[in-house]
């Protein structure tokens, strides 16, 4: 077996299909990517059922290799980043891990410019959750990770405030409490609470915010931005939220009002204070460092 086919065949199986050739999917089709089958053929066995609108599920087998395979492809690209800094300065790759927010705070930009000045480097840019975003810097994986400051507790790491932002309660517009500059979370302890999925990269921020202030977590409910905003704007209950939140997430009905005290979260850019790194890596820290600025309050 080849990283190819493993890779083809990880891809299939979060998409929950079979691929062409072309890369499309066909979640109830029967064609399958040539890795697939060359896989299929190796292993003896069949890795995704054929029958009926089962098509695309995995059998037994593909479920047990599912979790191989993923190991697998994380520890070749492990030996890889290892390797690569062996390489010659102009050919090593620079890997930066982020969280999914880039657009939220406008750093997409920033990146994309950054790419568009080197065009000929070899820059890679990788979404992933929090915990594997600081693990894999420790392991060397990453060169440098985007993700928020309470995330960042280790020693010989130097971070760039790329952004800040402030938790915020989002409210009905005829909410009582909408026209205040500010209020206390006490202010609302008698509301239901939405708050973002565990998975997002605020969700344990708001959590810890309501804890501290020993209001109930009983009547903490949580779903997709877009649906917390929506039961905001319909006055079910108060979402809390990162104020940047809705620069994404246009939502009609619904008012920002600011924590007090105040719930400032920070954006930073990770790094190891003594690694090794190359010419690019150095050139992207001193662009950060040269445009990092706060998000505006909307």
């Amino acid at each position: 077996m080849n990283q190819k086919q493993l890779e083809t065949f990880v891809a299939a199986v979060r998409s929950e299909s079979f691929l062409t050739p072309t890369g499309d999917h066909h979640r109830y089709a029967t064609s399958a990517a040539p890795e697939i089958l060359e896989l299929e053929e190796e292993l003896g066995v069949l890795l995704f059922i054929r029958e009926g609108l089962n098509t695309g599920i995995l059998t037994e087998a593909g479920q047990l290799f599912a979790v191989d395979a993923e190991r697998i492809l994380h520890d070749m690209r492990v030996a890889r980043r290892r390797i690569d800094r062996y390489l010659p300065d102009d050919t090593r790759t620079v890997c930066i891990g982020t969280l999914p927010f880039l657009r939220q705070y406008r750093l997409n930009r920033v990146f994309t410019r950054f790419t568009e000045d080197h065009p000929e480097a070899r820059f890679v840019m990788e979404q992933n959750d929090g915990k594997q975003l600081v693990d894999g810097l420790k392991s060397g994986y990453y060169d440098g990770v985007v993700l928020r400051k309470n995330m960042v507790n280790s020693k010989g790491l130097e971070t760039i405030r790329l952004a800040s932002d402030e938790i915020a309660a989002i409210v009905w517009e005829g909410h009582p409490l909408a026209d205040e500059p500010s209020i206390e979370l006490s202010d609302l302890k008698n509301e239901y609470f939405f708050l973002a999925p565990p998975s997002s990269p605020s969700y344990g921020i708001c959590r810890k915010l309501l804890i501290d202030r020993h209001i109930s977590t009983e009547n903490v409910h949580t779903a997709p931005i877009e649906q917390i905003l929506k039961a905001a704007a319909e006055n079910r209950g108060v979402a809390l939220l990162p104020i940047s939140n809705l620069i994404v997430y246009e939502q009609t009905d619904t008012v920002p009002v600011p924590l007090l005290p105040k719930a400032v979260v920070e954006v930073v850019f990770a790094y190891k204070k003594d690694a090794e790194r190359c010419s690019l890596m150095s050139e992207l820290i001193r662009v950060l460092e040269s445009r990092a600025r706060a998000v505006p309050r909307l």
